[in-house]
């Protein structure tokens, strides 16, 4: 997830309500109801077409031009983009958005009372929805096992199904968590306040074992194959072996670090240092490094053949997962977008780009070449998309819009019935190993 600065988010209410009045109208104009959620018929369409024109008032355009989300129709013309659907979550009163992502076909929103919206990718229908915590509760970044969605709120382990929003976990852990937690088939792994990392038991949250680290564990904690990767304030990446008290390697910055993401043999790591590692997921070794010139505090976006590396306050990096032998140099760098915010998405030789003037920005995916670009005056989150090429943004009222390449078919956003299938028998397993209790608690479908 990302978002846009705050002092870009300081827009009169006056023109807020002009861009998203003609968003609105600029989606039922140019693609007719197909873009309310549900499609054309069913409750879904109906009712978001009502929402939109009870809060607007309007289905024209005051100055004659229509606009998706403020951006005129003729300029996604120019860049190959169409509207896709929109729709607004219906928050309550001094609620707005606190964080968007994308996943599996699904786009998420966690609002600033800390409920949890899920949203079909495909045309915007809310297909659940559920409440994390209490507002003032601290929610990290979610995590991911198998087809389920893992939080730590406050210090309370979630565990919560993609496929239909049923709270699958829900425990108070009993040490002072200070990163995200990571779940394997029986365990569960955070770091502490007390310089520890732990490993915990998932039936019931006791400590399996732990090891004092030298700072704090910080950011967020991943497991790939056999080993679980986490970070701690002293600028050390530990790896641990998945199921037994041992460190596998570790690995020294020269400035803190918000995590690793880990995809196959690589693992990929930003420091405020201004380097970001790629490193053997197997053994640490350094395949390459670069300098990108400024602090790395976000976490990369990677795809099948390149990562994204936000830089702060400075650029969007573009970097090759292989180095090319016949580089001289040996640089991974394939291009930089000056001021660029961070990924959006990627349609064949088209990269999508969200900048932080605003300006979503089209390049060539091999060579950076910019190709058009044009402002986004009313969005103020960005989901990263690496499964296809959608763009997703949402305004902190809540508007969710989205856009994609034209004629690129997207698939229904659906859960996998194997997946489901998988899902139903690890929840009988573990209702089983707990007396009953896997069983879970269901979400509202359609709001709290």
């Amino acid at each position: 997830m990302a978002h846009i600065d705050r002092t870009a988010r300081a827009a009169s209410s006056y023109f807020r309500f002009v861009t998203l009045s003609v968003a609105a109208c600029a989606l039922c104009f140019t693609g007719g109801c197909g873009f309310w959620p549900g499609g054309a018929s069913g409750q879904g369409s109906e009712a978001a077409g009502r929402g939109w024109e009870s809060e607007t008032g309007s289905v024209g355009s005051a100055d004659g031009v229509f606009r998706v989300a403020g951006i005129p129709t003729e300029m996604l013309t120019k860049a190959g983009l169409e509207g896709y659907w929109f729709y607004r979550i219906p928050l309550g009163g001094g609620v707005g958005v606190a964080e968007l992502f994308f996943h599996r076909g699904r786009v998420y929103v966690i609002d600033s009372a800390n409920v949890l919206w899920s949203l079909s990718g495909n045309n915007g229908t809310i297909l659940w929805s559920v409440r994390l915590g209490e507002p003032h509760l601290s929610t990290p970044r979610a995590q991911f096992y198998a087809d389920r969605l893992v939080f730590m709120v406050g210090n309370t382990f979630m565990e919560i199904s993609e496929g239909d929003g049923v709270i699958r976990k829900e425990m108070v852990l009993k040490v002072p968590v200070a990163t995200t937690a990571a779940r394997s088939e029986d365990r569960i792994f955070v770091g502490s306040t007390d310089d520890k990392f732990y490993c915990l038991r998932y039936q019931d949250g006791i400590t399996l074992w732990n090891n004092h680290c030298q700072g704090e564990p910080s950011g967020s904690v991943s497991i790939a194959g056999e080993k679980v990767y986490f970070v701690t304030q002293e600028n050390r990446l530990f790896v641990s072996a998945l199921k037994k008290r041992r460190l596998v390697w570790d690995f020294a910055a020269n400035g803190a670090m918000p995590g690793v993401v880990v995809d196959g043999a690589e693992c990929f790591v930003p420091s405020k240092d201004t380097t970001l590692y790629c490193l053997e997921s197997d053994s640490g070794r350094v395949r390459w490094k670069y300098l990108s010139g400024g602090s790395l505090r976000e976490l990369p976006t990677v795809t099948a053949d390149a990562v994204y590396q936000p830089v702060f306050q400075k650029s969007l990096l573009c970097l090759n997962r292989e180095r090319d032998p016949n580089d001289v140099d040996g640089s991974p760098l394939r291009w930089e977008v000056d001021k660029g915010q961070c990924f959006l998405s990627q349609h064949g030789q088209q990269t999508y780009v969200m900048t932080h003037a605003h300006e979503l920005t089209v390049v060539d995916s091999d060579s950076g070449a910019r190709q058009v670009g044009f402002f986004v005056p009313a969005m103020d989150f960005f989901a990263q998309n690496n499964e296809h090429g959608a763009i997703y943004m949402a305004s902190e009222g809540g508007v969710i819009v989205a856009i994609k390449p034209v004629g690129e078919q997207i698939g229904s956003g659906r859960i996998s019935e194997e997946a489901l299938e998988a899902e139903e028998v690890t929840s009988a397993r573990e209702a089983e190993e707990e007396g009953g209790a896997g069983q879970g608690v269901r979400a509202e479908q359609s709001g709290l």
